[in-house]
């Protein structure tokens, strides 16, 4: 045999090889269906009809990511010493990381240059700014990160019922579209202090005049008929200061949300202070606080989770609202 041939052999071997040891390490990684217990395979049909999910070639792996956060929500709801519930949300196919990058913004600066000190004297015991016809419904960011614009439209609206204008849905798009100039990144993820500079500077229309696409896009209408006058941000970390701001109004926050991604319900606590989701504070109990999301009313409670009160999540740290 001569050298060229035992090289050409050689070369041949090590793909073989490598081809197998491939194939070894995915199918390790990704379970067939055969290695998922029946239940389980059953409930994962039933969620993607339920939400209705097409993965293609990709379903296997789908599976397994499911079959993951399956027995993370089992292995919870084992614990006796929970306060709140897990449950198979809608993110189920995600892995985490895979959660953070669609669904959370960017790092979310704290700024605080507008701060307002409130009387915290006499604070009522609760507050829910629901009960008071205050807030639109929840609402559906999809996948981009523009939370930080349902944050802020979240609050405008509670200032436009409170000034007498009525509730309005005001439209998270055109922030998105137009507010880049003030330091906001559109889906890749902003914050509310700057969306309300804008809203200061261009006014904002509403939901139907500029619908929601879930895209970066260009801008199509610059302001609107809606303005403000100014903005406060909330004494960081201060959450008697945040309890005194909610009394008055919906407050928009930012909070660490890494770890909402199969909450179903009850009062959470099991987060840092890492910033990275805008969301809107609409009350309080002296239990925990009710906040609102935008990931559609499947996620959570009807669209809500309820936060052990106290500075959870990092809620108090980058607060502010909207003054009309």
């Amino acid at each position: 045999m001569n050298k060229a041939t035992i090289i050409v052999l050689a070369l041949t071997l090590t793909a073989v090889l490598t081809g197998l040891g491939y194939y070894v390490y995915q199918h390790e990684k990704t379970p067939s269906k055969t290695d998922i217990p029946t239940p389980v395979y059953d409930l994962w049909t039933h969620w993607k009809t339920q939400h209705n999910k097409k993965y293609g070639t990709e379903d296997q792996y789908r599976l397994s990511v499911f079959y993951q956060n399956y027995q993370k929500v089992m292995n919870h709801q084992k614990n006796p010493n929970k306060t709140y519930n897990m449950g198979f949300t809608k993110f189920m196919d995600l892995t985490a990381e895979e959660f953070k990058q669609k669904y959370l913004s960017t790092k979310v600066p704290v700024k605080e240059n507008h701060t307002k000190i409130l009387s915290t004297v006499n604070l009522p015991t609760s507050v829910d700014w629901r009960t008071k016809g205050a807030v639109t419904a929840v609402k559906d960011q999809g996948q981009c990160g523009s939370c930080w614009s349902f944050s802020t439209t979240g609050s405008l609206e509670g200032v436009s019922f409170l000034s007498g204008q009525g509730l309005q849905s005001f439209s998270e798009q055109q922030l998105v579209d137009c507010s880049t100039s003030y330091g906001n990144q559109g889906c890749n993820g902003g914050l509310m202090d700057y969306a309300f500079q804008y809203v200061i500077d261009h006014g904002i229309t509403t939901e139907s005049a500029y619908p929601y696409t879930a895209y970066d896009g260009s801008c199509q209408a610059q302001g609107g008929a809606f303005k403000i006058s100014s903005f406060s941000d909330v004494s960081q970390g201060d959450v008697d200061q945040l309890a005194a701001a909610v009394v008055n109004q919906p407050v928009s926050i930012a909070v660490d949300a890494e770890n909402w991604q199969l909450y179903s319900s009850g009062v959470f606590s099991d987060c840092g202070s890492s910033l990275d989701h805008g969301v809107l504070l609409v009350g309080y109990t002296s239990d925990y606080w009710i906040v609102k999301n935008s990931w559609a009313e499947s996620w959570g409670e009807n669209g809500y989770i309820r936060l052990a009160r106290g500075n959870t999540c990092g809620l108090a740290n980058s607060a502010s609202y909207p003054v009309a």
